[in-house]
């Protein structure tokens, strides 16, 4: 913001001095507000992760709690080993397996010494799709000079400065995931001795050895939703010069209509917040859960050119007073890029504006 105010001034202390040097009765100097519209904003990155959003498969007879079954998870596994349906063995030894695993210490609950999986059913994507228009409104101070006259019409050259500020824009995309949680008792409390990530003996390729039993059989399957939502924010402060000449076309007395093609340079601040939130709704109760929050901020400031195209009208209603409006478009053909976390944010400030105001001649 130092380096926007600095450069103000010096475009400012410029202003006044071509102002200065003016022939007497060859000034317009007017002041009015002026609206933008149309400009776009997108944000994308990554598809979020969620807790449970690697699909794990279906197996015979898993989804059947009383049975047991070789279940595979997006976080780990409970499948059966050779005694796990011996019947000779005594009963707090059957039913109880070495060949599981997990990924995570937060899968262990210490509290209900439970241990839970998670496997996903559905996911649904619910993207932002192309970009999201935002507008400005600010304040304008020009100084018209005119030059000649030929035909019948003036050439001039219009020196203005526009400040847009406090201008938003912002975007969100979401998603969700459809979650099975499946809960295993630890009876023996045994997890906390093989701490995550842990793969049973009976695992080929990441076996640690000889392990704890578990129950092969789950306690208890959950139904959720685990969903996520990004929001993304841009607060825009944005100054800018133009330059360019006029050609107004008298048509009465007191009204004038005029076009102007302008060079522009503008200094643009962006601050972008990225904000995450991951929730976590069981189906039976509905109750949510928050899993996870987050939020990141980045800011940035640069220089951007353009070419501004108006048309207008002054009403010139006393002597020396004038009331007047025009209606343009510009282009920028640069967006500024800001990188937040995971995602990219782009800012694009050309589209179409409109002013008035009320100016002096002399």
């Amino acid at each position: 913001m130092k380096a926007m105010h600095g450069w103000l001034g010096v475009v400012v202390v410029a202003w006044m001095a071509t102002l200065a040097r003016g022939d007497d009765d060859s000034w317009q100097i007017q002041v009015g507000g002026v609206h933008e519209w149309g400009m776009k904003m997108r944000s994308s990155g990554p598809a979020v992760v969620l807790p449970g959003d690697a699909y794990a498969g279906t197996w015979p007879g898993a989804d059947n709690i009383s049975l047991y079954a070789d279940r595979v998870f997006a976080d780990g596994h409970v499948s059966r080993d050779s005694e796990t349906e011996d019947a000779s063995l005594p009963a707090p030894l059957r039913g109880l397996t070495l060949n599981w695993g997990y990924d995570r210490a937060d899968q262990y609950n210490a509290v209900t010494h439970t241990l839970s999986f998670h496997r996903e059913t559905m996911r649904s994507d619910e993207q932002s799709s192309g970009d999201e228009d935002f507008s400005a409104t600010g304040l304008e101070v020009s100084a018209k000079r005119r030059l000649l006259s030929f035909g019948g019409m003036d050439l001039g050259v219009d020196l203005a400065l526009a400040w847009f500020p406090n201008a938003h824009a912002s975007q969100s995309r979401s998603g969700s995931d459809l979650v099975q949680t499946y809960n295993y008792d630890d009876p023996f409390q045994v997890v906390p001795t093989v701490p995550a990530p842990y793969y049973g003996p009976a695992d080929p390729l990441n076996g640690n050895g000889v392990g704890p039993d578990i129950p092969n059989l789950p306690v208890s399957v959950v139904n959720s939703v685990e969903s996520y939502d990004v929001n993304t924010k841009a607060d825009v402060n944005r100054l800018r010069a133009a330059v360019g000449p006029t050609l107004t076309l008298p048509v009465t007395e007191k009204l004038r209509v005029y076009a102007m093609p302008q060079l522009t340079l503008s200094l643009v601040h962006a601050n972008v917040t990225r904000r995450q939130m991951i929730t976590s709704t069981d189906v039976g109760t509905g109750a949510s859960t928050a899993l996870s929050s987050t939020e990141a901020s980045s800011d940035k400031t640069e220089f951007m050119a353009g070419v501004l195209l108006a048309v207008g009208v002054d009403y010139h209603f006393a002597k020396n007073w004038v009331i007047g409006a025009y209606v343009g478009r510009e282009w920028i053909p640069e967006a500024m890029r800001v990188n937040v976390g995971a995602d990219q944010t782009r800012l694009n400030f050309g589209g179409g504006e409109v002013s008035c105001y009320v100016g002096m001649t002399f």
